[in-house]
């Protein structure tokens, strides 16, 4: 299904994850005539735990347009909850998010993917495992999954990397500006290979939706 980006931008931006009360809204909204319908609908019907108050919708709207010429810029696309191409694990879990932003060439629900993360202060035992870990898991064929932290995600990431496998790394910032900052060579040296950043935010980092990775991961 064809969605219109400005109103999956704008709703996405809204308190909390509630992916399918998003997606619910969404797919009775015909354009963007129907957007305060929409936001008072959210408002009505999100739980108690989603905090944030809501901004008007004009400012919505001219946020929503700022992030959609960001993600032109940095080339980043986004796969929608619902939808064939989501990941189908991550549609399981308790609260997923309406969207998952990606830079790279995703290939999600073609194999199940390894999830490994850990200590950003491991031992070098440690270290040689978490490596030799990505590589096997690579060599068989599975996506391996991390968060391309210090320490054990990227032993993880470079044993996959040699592997010449799938590797996916889950960031817990918007993916413009992958972090940590000496990591970003690794991500680059990713994305050449055609294997995907991963994120549940925008570029802009909206800090009441901030995602927990591990939880991504899995």
């Amino acid at each position: 299904m064809t969605h219109n980006p400005l109103l999956l931008s704008v709703l996405n931006r809204l308190p909390g994850h509630n992916g399918w009360l998003k997606h619910s809204i969404l797919s009775s909204c015909r354009d963007m005539k129907d957007l305060p319908e929409a936001i008072a609908e959210y408002k009505s019907k999100r739980p108690l735990r989603s905090k944030g108050r809501i901004p008007e919708a004009d400012r919505l709207l001219r946020e929503a347009e700022t992030e959609l010429r960001r993600l032109k810029y940095y080339r980043i696309g986004y796969k929608v909850l619902g939808e064939s191409d989501y990941p189908a694990s991550l549609a399981l879990i308790e609260d997923p998010p309406l969207l998952l932003y990606y830079r790279g060439t995703p290939a999600f629900n073609r194999k199940p993917g390894i999830a490994i993360v850990g200590t950003r202060r491991p031992s070098g035992s440690a270290m040689r495992q978490a490596y030799q870990l990505g590589l096997e898991f690579s060599l068989a064929d599975y996506p391996v999954i991390s968060g391309l932290a210090f320490g054990i995600d990227r032993a993880v990431h470079e044993g996959a990397l040699d592997g010449y496998g799938a590797t996916w790394a889950v960031l817990a910032g918007g993916l413009d500006r992958p972090s940590p900052l000496s990591h970003r060579r690794l991500a680059s040296k990713k994305r050449v290979k055609g294997v995907p950043l991963l994120g549940e935010i925008t570029p802009e980092l909206i800090r009441q939706n901030m995602p927990s990775p591990g939880e991504t991961a899995s």
